[in-house]
């Protein structure tokens, strides 16, 4: 875990090893929430052009990642029978479109 030596400064941090802060979203987890939300079918096996294209069309309708992860966030919350499986696939097209290993 990372400490933000601003708010405490130095001279309080005598054997704490400092690591850095994060430095934003993982861009695979921010596609997998854009394709989470997007209109594609949880069934399908879209290709890359169609994730690509409803990745974009998400991030841009939703006003960002940001966006994006509140709408995964609601839906989490209205509907957890079914977002866990859409999450699941989402993450899965992402890792085979961008050849990305799965955490």
């Amino acid at each position: 875990m990372g400490v933000d030596v601003s708010a405490h400064g130095a001279d309080h941090l005598s054997g704490v090893v400092l690591q850095p802060l994060p430095q934003g979203p993982d861009p695979a987890a921010a596609r997998a929430e854009a394709l989470f939300i997007s209109s594609l079918s949880g069934s399908s096996d879209p290709s890359r052009p169609e994730v690509e294209a409803a990745i974009k069309h998400a991030i841009r309708a939703h006003g960002g990642s940001r966006g994006c992860a509140g709408e995964v966030a609601a839906a989490y919350g209205d509907y957890p029978e079914t977002a866990a499986p859409r999450m699941c696939w989402a993450q899965r097209v992402v890792t085979s479109v961008y050849h990305q290993q799965a955490p």
